[in-house]
């Protein structure tokens, strides 16, 4: 057990001086938060987990896999940037239908013990709280009986039904910069990586949120 341990630490300090931090990652988060590039990197997020959503297919059913990357890649790749306005965080249409069936397809295909541990419920996330968080003054408040800004924060940050969209952001882009050419060497590593620095950002939420909020509408 001491050995795995070592070797462990081992791979995730080597993994670290090759790539990032996890209180880096969460930093630049941030910094792109505030200056108004979240959007390009919440992007890069989904690609990363799309990228896990297509290799565990494989081992499931690689018909279906090779569905998904040619779909994925030639027609859905930039579909995150088409997103729809609905109410709250578990009513709102998703971004795009065909991720929402995909999704459903994965879950009934892997089942939910693999789902969770691969993060693939992360695209939950990814259909519901965009339309929210990048419109942080003109999202519909129907039926919403808390404020608007306490609203932002729960898609933002973190609600009663999902992780926050920018936590989970951290966490894929923060798996995906550990894991970037390694051929899923420092896989393992790379979710611990992430999860550091997804905890971290989950601290420094919040009060994030408020900032963006009040930036983006006066407040």
């Amino acid at each position: 057990m001491y050995k795995l341990l070592t070797v462990v630490f081992l791979l995730f300090v080597m993994t670290l001086a090759r790539a990032t931090t996890p209180m880096q990652e969460a930093r630049r988060i941030e910094s792109d938060a505030l200056e108004g590039r979240l959007f390009l990197r919440s992007q890069q997020a989904l690609s990363a987990l799309m990228k896990v959503a297509i290799a565990e297919l494989e081992r499931k059913d690689p018909q279906k896999s090779r569905q998904l990357k040619a779909e994925w890649e030639t027609k859905y790749r930039q579909m995150y940037f088409i997103y729809e306005t609905k109410r709250d965080i578990g009513d709102h249409y998703p971004l795009n239908k065909w991720l929402s069936e995909k999704y459903e397809m994965l879950e009934l295909t892997l089942g939910m013990d693999i789902m969770r541990a691969t993060r693939l419920v992360d695209i939950k996330t990814f259909l519901h709280c965009p339309q929210v968080v990048f419109r942080p003054c003109s999202f519909p408040m129907d039926s919403v009986t808390i404020p608007r800004i306490d609203e932002y924060k729960n898609h933002f940050a973190y609600g009663e039904k999902y992780t926050g969209l920018v936590p989970v952001t951290t966490y894929w882009v923060t798996y995906a910069a550990v894991t970037f050419g390694t051929s899923g060497t420092f896989v393992f590593v790379a979710g611990l990586a992430g999860l550091a620095a997804e905890r971290i950002m989950i601290l420094m939420s919040p009060k994030l949120s408020d900032k963006v909020y009040n930036r983006a509408c006066g407040g």
